[in-house]
């Protein structure tokens, strides 16, 4: 009986664990890309603002009409929003399996062949995030 309880609360802490966990990073990543996607938009204005006050030099105006075209390589490299999702779908995923286990009494041994049919088909989707553009 004891080690039944063990392997609940194990259990328990894991998905607890890897809710908090993907729940950080889809926030994170996301917030990262939103970032971006503003300095993207900020910078490109300030060039389309030079253009009638010459604010800047010619070199430093290059420099900042480079900025959207690295962030775009950044964005489209690193996927940050698609990672995002696949954060966030990760922990919905372990929430639904935490309420199952809590609040409909599934046995430790059917979340865990849950967790592990999940996490097989969620890296199926991961792959996709790491091929290149």
């Amino acid at each position: 009986m004891a080690d039944d309880q063990n392997k609940f609360n194990e259990l328990k802490e894991y998905l607890e664990k890897e809710i908090r966990q993907h729940q950080f990073a889809s926030r994170t990543k996301n917030v990262l890309a939103q970032t971006l996607f503003f300095l993207a938009i900020i910078t490109s204005g300030i060039c389309l603002i030079n253009v009638a006050t010459n604010w800047f030099s010619k070199t430093e105006l290059s420099a900042i009409a480079a900025i959207p075209g690295i962030i775009l390589l950044i964005t489209n490299t690193f996927k940050f929003e698609a990672r995002s999702k696949w954060n966030k779908l990760k922990q919905r995923k372990m929430e639904g399996l935490y309420r199952k286990l809590i609040f409909e009494n599934a046995t430790v041994e059917t979340i865990s062949k849950e967790i592990t049919d999940e996490l097989e088909k969620l890296d199926e989707t991961r792959i996709e995030l790491v091929k290149p553009a």
